[in-house]
């Protein structure tokens, strides 16, 4: 894209090509400019001037400028936002925001700007962002790669709790909870929660006698079987499932 004109350089066109001393082809081929765009400069004097309607250029560079503090607000608001967002969850330090300005910068968000809202160094964070890992963040990476290792042994079922005691009682890595909560969340495992039982129900009545007492003991094979049917919600509907045990060989019958 060649560059701009200076104004005292098209107020020179526009001047030679209204004198009507050659074509106006003819001096935008002189000025090394082509002849639609001689001719746009002429018609934007026009407007200038009030001799047409039109969008002058004074209110063309107030737009401009507008549009371009408009940008700025909005990314303004988008950093507190992105900021409130990325405290609330990570619950870090406010004065640990390199990840989250290196975020920003990814998606077009000067990294000036982002300083200045936030109140950050850039000069800091520059230092901080070259300085090597420290001893925690190694740490942390190691615990991260064990703690997907276990998630991943759980089929994606065990939570932040059932990790963190698998870290302590099955391989005796010291460390808190809330840690591994946070890595967690950092690397984006979750586990299966299923829902909370309401208080207050009791369980209905049977619908038929107890046959057995409650003894489930039997002296032989084929003498005595048990069954039970659990119901289990999907996204496409209800899924009931039912297993039948032979209590004596304790084998699963049908």
């Amino acid at each position: 894209m060649p560059a701009a004109k200076p104004p005292e350089f098209r107020r020179r066109a526009v001047d030679l090509a209204r004198s009507g001393q050659q074509p106006v082809a003819k001096i935008a081929s002189d000025l090394g400019i082509s002849e639609s765009c001689l001719r746009r400069w002429m018609a934007q004097d026009d407007v200038d001037a009030d001799r047409r309607e039109g969008v002058s250029t004074d209110e063309r560079r107030e737009l401009v400028e507008l549009r371009r503090r408009n940008r700025v607000l909005e990314m303004e608001v988008e950093i507190l936002k992105r900021a409130s967002a990325y405290f609330a969850r990570e619950k870090v330090l406010p004065k640990m925001t390199s990840r989250l300005v290196q975020d920003l910068a990814t998606d077009g968000v000067p990294v000036a700007l982002t300083c200045r809202v936030l109140g950050i160094s850039r000069s800091g964070l520059y230092e901080a962002a070259g300085r090597a890992p420290s001893a925690r963040a190694v740490a942390d990476q190691v615990l991260s790669a064990t703690i997907a290792q276990i998630h991943h042994g759980s089929r994606a079922t065990y939570g932040a709790p059932r990790v963190h005691a698998e870290l302590r009682l099955g391989l005796g890595v010291a460390c808190g909870r809330k840690r591994v909560a946070r890595l967690m969340r950092a690397a984006g495992l979750v586990g299966v929660c299923h829902r909370r039982k309401r208080r207050g129900q009791r369980p209905l009545p049977a619908p038929h006698e107890d046959l057995v007492q409650r003894r489930f003991t039997a002296t032989g094979p084929d003498r005595l079987w048990c069954t039970d049917i659990t119901e289990h919600p999907t996204g496409t509907g209800k899924v009931y499932c039912a297993a039948v045990l032979d209590v004596f060989t304790r084998k699963i019958v049908g």
